[in-house]
């Protein structure tokens, strides 16, 4: 007798299928995010793998723009119910979070200044399904990992105006990534 820990159905077929006709990358997301499909869920009662989708968000000092992205991605997987681990760091981390940056997030309820930069691994950055560079890093990453270069403004010793706008144009980029993930749980419903 055999048992299967894994409820294929007709849709999650028809799903896999799809993938694999469209492209190689897509039967990777299809497996990289059904951890996430589980947690909401979806058709596939148990993952496949131990370990949550990880996306990650590096700077050189950890102190503001990273940390931002990082204070915004929990709050999206938290209010889309996506269990996604968040992970940041800088390759050359600050002594604190510049002040600008906490003053500016607890404008939007999100709290940094018990926050504390860290330096982040390529080992840690490698495990990443997303890693974002706020346009200052040099990594060199694993092929599987999807490096994306944000290219932002680093708001040390900036204005309050000059801030809101960074935080602003960062929230947009992580609720848009989420969009994306979403898009590929979708798919692999």
């Amino acid at each position: 007798m055999s048992v299967s820990v894994f409820p294929w159905t007709p849709s999650t077929y028809i799903a896999l299928y799809t993938c694999i006709e469209r492209s190689i990358d897509c039967v990777r997301g299809f497996h990289r995010w059904h951890y996430v499909v589980a947690a909401r869920g979806g058709c596939m009662s148990q993952p496949t793998t131990d370990r949550r989708p990880r996306l990650g968000f590096v700077c050189v000092q950890n102190a503001g723009r990273s940390q931002m992205s990082a204070a915004f991605a929990e709050r999206e997987a938290e209010r889309r119910e996506l269990d996604v681990e968040v992970v940041t760091g800088g390759t050359l981390p600050a002594d604190r979070v510049h002040p600008e940056v906490v003053e500016t997030m607890s404008e939007v309820g999100i709290d940094l200044s018990e926050q504390v930069p860290k330096e982040v691994t390529d080992e840690e950055l490698a495990s990443c399904d997303v890693v974002a560079t706020m346009g200052c890093s040099t990594l060199s990453l694993d092929a599987d990992v999807d490096v994306r270069d944000w290219d932002l403004t680093d708001p040390d010793g900036k204005d309050e105006v000059e801030v809101r706008a960074i935080r602003d144009e960062i929230e947009g980029r992580v609720a848009a990534l989420f969009d994306e993930l979403e898009a590929e749980v979708s798919m692999g419903q």
